[in-house]
């Protein structure tokens, strides 16, 4: 097999981050917080290789993070130096720079996810200890505003944030600062956070020691933790979690249906309604004498 070196440029200590552009485009998306980010054009995978060359993107200041937004239509870039993310349009790879909802803020990690009404976009910032969200509508990054204010209510430190499929759930990544560094994840509502409303973020959940990133599965079935372990009794593994939805108002259906005619006269009373005739409507339950 052919190995492809791509080195467009940066600086040694740069922590290189990847995104691919979903199919049917399956471009190469990278950012180095030293010299911005880049794009490759798929020739890249011919075997062999042409010359790896790769167009410059100017970002923000400080490029820590990019994600790709599920219909392929943004790039968004986390800077950590100047309180923005850059959105680009892969269409023709402009730029614009967006600072809803973040001042003061030193972005440290992004997720985006496409919704209804344009892109959810998750903004991490784990200098702060808060999560931003920014709506990039139908009309596009340049009408970008921010969704609801940002969250703060965190079990621990922050890591690293993913989003769901349709924007509605983000899962927050988090290490406890206490030895062993225990790892969690707790979710976060984004329509609560839309509507203002209290109660944003769920339980933490255990996910392994000294986590390192949190990756979604495209379908948003699966959450999966790389972490490093203790390095003496607890090695290195990832955790996988199982990520499930479900409206709690609809086991209450489940409960009642069906329910079938008692054998014997045993049933359990759980309402009378005095002096019923069928086929009226029930305007009163007595729920407590019987």
């Amino acid at each position: 097999k052919t190995i492809n070196p791509l080195n467009p440029g940066g600086a040694k200590g740069d922590e290189v981050r990847l995104a691919v552009v979903p199919a049917p485009d399956d471009r190469l998306l990278a950012i180095y917080p030293s010299a911005g980010a880049f794009i490759w054009d798929t020739d890249i995978q011919i075997n062999p290789p042409p010359p790896a060359n790769a167009d410059t993107i100017a970002v923000g200041m400080n490029p820590v993070d990019i994600a790709v937004s599920d219909d392929g239509m943004y790039a968004c870039v986390a800077n950590s130096g100047d309180a923005t993310i850059s959105v680009i349009t892969l269409s023709d790879s402009s730029v614009t720079s967006v600072n809803a909802g973040l001042a003061g803020a030193t972005p440290s990690a992004i997720a985006v996810s496409t919704t209804t009404n344009g892109e959810t976009v998750a903004v991490l910032d784990t200098v702060n200890q808060k999560l931003c969200l920014i709506n990039i509508p139908p009309a596009g990054p340049g009408a970008a505003t921010a969704i609801g204010t940002p969250v703060q209510s965190f079990s621990y430190s922050l890591v690293d944030v993913e989003i769901s499929p349709g924007g509605r759930w983000i899962y927050a990544l988090e290490e406890d600062s206490a030895s062993p560094n225990n790892g969690y994840f707790q979710t976060v509502d984004a329509h609560a956070i839309e509507l203002g409303q209290a109660n944003t973020v769920g339980a933490p959940v255990p996910v392994g020691i000294h986590p390192v990133q949190a990756v979604l599965s495209t379908d948003g079935t699966q959450l999966y933790v790389p972490y490093l372990g203790d390095s003496q009794l607890v090695p290195g593994a990832v955790a996988v979690i199982s990520v499930k939805q479900d409206n709690c108002r609809d086991y209450f259906k489940e409960a009642l249906e069906p329910c079938p005619d008692c054998p014997v006269g045993n049933c359990i009373v759980l309402a009378t309604v005095e002096g019923y005739t069928y086929g009226n409507p029930v305007t009163a339950l007595d729920n407590w004498t019987d």
